[in-house]
């Protein structure tokens, strides 16, 4: 039998120039959200990334009709524009429904809608959620299709900024004002490219306008327990959220339905820091600083930061009257964050799809307990759907195997304590 241990190790080339993993979610700026967010990892054992966003953008729905935050432009909508990326297997729809709950009970939710859908749903009530837990399916049907991608853009848009939204039909244009829409999509990494890289999703303000993340993996490290313990604070946290969506929203004319929210000013003290804050990213967006390459994501970095610190403010107390400096910290933290996620992610998009496929299968692989592996093993369990292809894995191991990552082992080395024709083995 072959000594595998014996076998020379050539040097890793790296598959993605300059690649870097996801920082750690800075969870403890969540301030009212945090604890619903670490019940939510534990009972889920999903990445603590996905947990948070699916409660901001819950907390941003129960949150928005009621108020609009001051920024350094005026007062601005309170709806936040979520965008999470992870593998199938990383437990999203769990997540959303271990903090959503019956949220859906409401009607005010969607998940893969059309412009006229949008207009439906928004006609019935002014505030509203796009939430898909497979955005796949948005990505890919008719709200994006060529002739309605720039549409559909313009409108979410204008939604995030809290402006009219118009629908040209056959009997004239309809026209929506005083509505609100928070938005989460949840996307495998395959189809990101859909979005993520689309030169018009970027130049017409869609994407700056998202919080992105993509996590790293925690597949490979749950651990079933014999006892799936109990999480009250994901209950508190789902029977706060439909306290606060049962509220009676501010909508003075029920004919029109719009929405008339109060204004949430900032505290001297937050006002002090937001101002700091927007200097500093703004001086870095010169040439040679550090957010050049991210201009537009850096752009709206202070107004993301004002909402953030709204929705956690009015989570924690809906009748409070101004954000303070403590939440305006988190806010900026968080909305900082992103940035540099969205600084990260961009970076990627340029290299080909192989070789980030190639790369994400080489963290995966690198997570698994052992060294030596089997075809079968990429393919029965590997994290996307795509690699699990014949044809996709060996040509995402050939890749591996050329940059230095992985190498074919000779005939009869033994594998789980079997003589393998074929096995492999990381470097």
């Amino acid at each position: 039998m072959t000594n595998i241990h014996a076998l020379p190790i050539p040097a890793p080339r790296p598959l993605v120039a300059g690649a870097r993993h996801a920082a750690p979610y800075p969870v403890h700026l969540l301030g009212p959200l945090r604890a619903a967010v670490d019940a939510a990892h534990r009972e889920t054992q999903a990445p603590l990334a996905i947990a948070a966003q699916s409660a901001l953008a819950l907390a941003s729905l129960a949150v928005q009709g009621h108020a609009n935050v001051e920024t350094l432009g005026g007062d601005r909508p309170l709806s936040l524009f979520c965008v999470t990326i992870a593998g199938s297997g990383e437990r999203k729809s769990t997540v959303d429904r271990c903090l959503a709950g019956n949220v859906d009970d409401f009607g005010c939710t969607v998940s893969d809608p059309t412009i006229h859908g949008l207009f439906r749903i928004l006609s019935r009530t002014p505030s509203a959620g796009l939430l898909s837990d497979e955005a796949g399916a948005f990505l890919g049907g008719y709200a994006l299709k060529p002739g309605q991608a720039q549409r559909t853009f313009a409108n979410l848009n204008s939604l995030w900024d809290g402006r009219q939204i118009r629908l040209a039909n056959a009997k004239g244009e309809t026209v929506l004002r005083g509505r609100r829409l928070t938005l989460h999509l949840m996307m495998q990494p395959t189809v990101t490219g859909k979005l993520i890289g689309d030169p018009m999703a970027e130049n017409i303000g869609f994407l700056p306008r998202c919080l992105i993340v993509e996590p790293e993996s925690t597949i490979g490290s749950r651990r079933i327990t014999a006892v799936t313990e109990s999480q009250p604070a994901a209950e508190r946290a789902r029977d706060w959220l439909v306290e606060l969506l049962s509220k009676a929203l501010p909508i003075p004319d029920p004919e029109t339905k719009e929405l008339v929210p109060r204004s949430l000013p900032l505290s001297a003290g937050a006002r002090e820091a937001l101002v700091a804050a927007a200097n500093d990213i703004e001086s870095a967006q010169a040439a040679g600083g550090t957010f050049e390459g991210v201009r537009a994501f850096a752009s709206k970095t202070a107004e993301n930061a004002c909402r953030i610190a709204g929705v956690l403010t009015l989570w924690r107390d809906p009748d409070t009257t101004e954000v303070d400096a403590d939440d305006m910290e988190s806010g900026l933290g968080l909305a900082l964050y992103y940035l540099h996620e969205a600084q990260r992610l961009l970076g990627r998009t340029g290299v080909d799809a192989n070789l980030r496929l190639a790369d994400d299968l080489r963290i995966w692989l690198q997570g698994r307990p052992g060294r030596t592996f089997l075809m079968a093993d990429v393919q029965q369990r590997a994290p996307q759907r795509e690699m699990r292809k014949r044809a996709a894995a060996d040509r995402l191991l050939l890749i591996l195997e050329e940059h230095g990552w992985v190498r074919r082992l000779p005939a009869g080395t033994l594998a789980d304590g079997i003589p393998r024709n074929t096995a492999w083995s990381l470097c």
